[in-house]
């Protein structure tokens, strides 16, 4: 499982932060996740399924900085290191 310890200390001092991963959420992603010690929320979403046409359609938060990144298939003869 992937989390950040600090969300809980972060979220209640900056809501902003905490409705921007409820905002993910509720869009689509399927994990969202406090990034460092708050600098940043990531979305993870699903590929093919508009999930980061939505948010920028839907966004109502503060201004944000949208980064698309996609995550690559590890080859298994990778995977057993």
């Amino acid at each position: 499982a992937c989390f950040n310890d600090f969300e809980a200390a972060v979220f209640p001092d900056l809501p902003v932060l905490r409705r921007s991963a409820e905002a993910f959420a509720d869009l689509g992603a399927v994990k969202t996740l406090l990034c460092g010690s708050g600098s940043a929320v990531a979305g993870f979403f699903p590929e093919g399924q508009g999930g980061l046409d939505a948010l920028i359609a839907a966004w109502q938060g503060p201004p944000a900085t949208i980064r698309v990144t996609r995550f690559l298939a590890v080859p298994p003869s990778v995977q057993s290191l």
